[in-house]
């Protein structure tokens, strides 16, 4: 069941965008007015303003509050978050404490600090209209605040492709917003759908702009870029329902707006998803400075058993998707679609375990893995007592993942890491948790489109084998191999389709067919059919075969 938070978002429970209230509008305004106040204030002390002061910044973040009674309560909310813990953040880090006669621009208690203040209070009192739940939504993040990282030379494509948004986003929202109001005056309902447009590209343009002030400081916080981005998911999320009625108004609100509106929201959902993999890249380099700092490895546990190699793994949010495939696409059993609400974020291994990372276990272990595997000839699938994870019947270096291991060899690895680590409980993932990390946000077949090709993964006409972990491009959270290359298994019974009591939540399905164990995404023998992100297989949880592995997560 989807508590609280999510539903009041989700596009499926309201199929317009809510204006804020009168009382909030109003208020809005007045939020408005101060930011317009502390613009004037920086503009009219700029010849006192010195090089190393980010009045740019300051400016941007004042700028991004003109307008927020124009777009919806929804949107309102992330943009009052991020401004609030913007300008305190600001003041407490660019506003000197001293005599404010001396410094009457810079000082605590000086003209602009006190241009600051008076926004900072009429944002905060703005937040009250939301009810705790929304606010504690708004701010969620799944990084420490603390967490800050210097991006790549990409920040600035990223950036400036954000700015591109925010001015297409705002100049389109002025135009839809006219078109609503002709629409409106000809007691057209339709004008209902202009309108709705208009609040919503006004909400992604507004926190792309946000967006790019974040990403314009050298070193900006994660758990800010975490947040926005956040926001823009929700955001796209709800403008998908409203948009998909767009070519019954086309004709009225005009052809050429309404191409223009496909083209740019197209453009943000590819930003969206880009930021998003920015986002996760940055979360790993502050994982690996973290542990770097507490005296360790990112990949190692520094453990007294003698393990030192762990999956690299990145941090997955907390959300919600549609899981199977709708009627006529895909199979029986991976029907009927339905919703899935992820409540908690957790880590999931970047890649499926590598041969490396399972021998360091066997050695450590002494596991007892039972030979004989099941091995493709050339002609057809045969067990042979003599293959096994040494030797699956092709070459295999260390950063290949491990094949010939059974459910059990599997479960049996994520045990031994729980023990090395000594705190963390690791297991194989639920197979909600597998599809909603496959799709990474998206809805096509693939994470990566409608179809895919053998420069984008290991499966059916490229190799007789399997392909080092990484080679090919992530998907847009960051995960590889998630399609191709080795099935992967995962806790859940087999259930034959979705009816029934499937679940609703990122939890393990028991009570199904207890001799079989769920396997997603395809391998390097499957047809491009079966890697879709919805596609499932299913084996014995004794069997081994040269085409199956597993990938790890663990809770946070």
């Amino acid at each position: 069941m989807a508590d609280a938070r999510e539903k009041s978002l989700s596009p499926d429970d309201q199929t317009t965008s809510v204006a804020p209230s009168p009382r909030l509008a109003a208020e809005l305004d007045r939020v408005a007015a101060h930011a317009g106040d502390l613009i004037d204030e920086i503009r009219k002390t700029n010849f006192e303003i010195n090089n190393e002061f980010p009045k740019e910044r300051l400016l941007g973040i004042a700028g991004s509050l003109t307008h927020l009674s124009a777009g919806s309560e929804e949107g309102a909310l992330h943009a009052l978050e991020y401004a609030a813990n913007s300008l305190n953040n600001f003041r407490f880090s660019s506003m000197e404490i001293g005599d404010g006669d001396t410094m009457s621009h810079f000082a605590r208690g000086g003209r602009l600090d006190q241009a600051i203040g008076k926004l900072i209070s009429d944002v905060t009192t703005a937040k009250q209209f939301y009810s705790q739940n929304r606010l504690d939504a708004a701010g969620k993040s799944d990084i420490p605040d603390h967490a800050i990282a210097k991006l790549g030379a990409d920040q600035r494509n990223i950036a400036e492709e954000a700015q591109n948004i925010s001015d297409v986003g705002f100049d389109l929202a002025h135009r839809l917003r006219e078109s609503a109001a002709e629409l409106a005056e000809k007691r057209d309902s339709d004008g209902l759908i202009a309108d709705n447009l208009s609040r919503r590209t006004r909400d992604i343009a507004n926190l792309a702009n946000q967006q790019r002030i974040e990403l314009d400081n050298v070193r900006p916080q994660i758990a800010s870029l975490a947040k926005l981005h956040r926001g823009v998911r929700i955001i796209l999320r709800a403008m998908e329902l409203t948009s998909a009625i767009v070519e019954i108004t086309g004709r009225k609100i005009g052809h050429v707006l309404i191409a223009h509106f496909t083209e740019w929201f197209a453009r943000a959902q590819e930003w969206a998803r880009e930021t998003l993999a920015k986002i996760n890249e940055l979360i790993l380099r502050w994982q690996e400075e973290d542990d770097v700092a507490n005296g360790s490895q990112h990949r190692s546990f520094g453990s007294s058993t003698g393990f030192s190699v762990g999956p690299q793994m990145a941090i997955i949010p907390a959300g919600g998707f549609i899981m199977g495939s709708p009627s006529g696409e895909g199979t029986p059993d991976e029907r009927p679609a339905h919703k899935i609400i992820i409540e908690r974020p957790l880590k999931v291994g970047i890649a499926p375990v590598t041969r490396g990372e399972f021998a360091a276990f066997m050695k450590a272990t002494g596991h007892r893995v039972d030979e004989g595997a099941h091995v493709w000839t050339g002609h057809r699938w045969n067990y042979d007592p003599s293959k096994s994870w040494l030797d699956p019947g092709f070459d295999q270096a260390d950063d290949h993942p491990v094949v010939c291991v059974s459910w059990i060899d599997a479960k049996a690895y994520a045990a031994w890491l729980t023990k090395c680590s000594g705190f963390k409980t690791y297991r194989l993932l639920f197979e909600t948790e597998w599809e909603y990390c496959c799709r990474a946000g998206t809805t096509t077949s693939y994470s990566i489109g409608e179809t895919i090709t053998t420069e984008q993964a290991n499966f059916a006409g490229r190799a007789c084998g399997t392909t080092p972990i990484l080679r090919f491009r992530p998907n847009p959270w960051g995960f590889s191999d998630m399609h191709g290359n080795v099935w992967e298994w995962c806790e859940d019974d087999w259930h034959y389709n979705y009816s029934g009591d499937a679940p609703t939540t990122g939890s393990v399905w028991r009570d199904g067919d207890g001799t079989r164990r769920v396997l997603r995404g395809g391998s390097w023998f499957d047809p491009p059919e079966e890697l879709r992100s919805a596609s499932r297989n299913w084996e014995r949880p004794n069997i081994r075969f040269s085409n199956v592995g597993f990938r790890i997560a663990t809770d946070l």
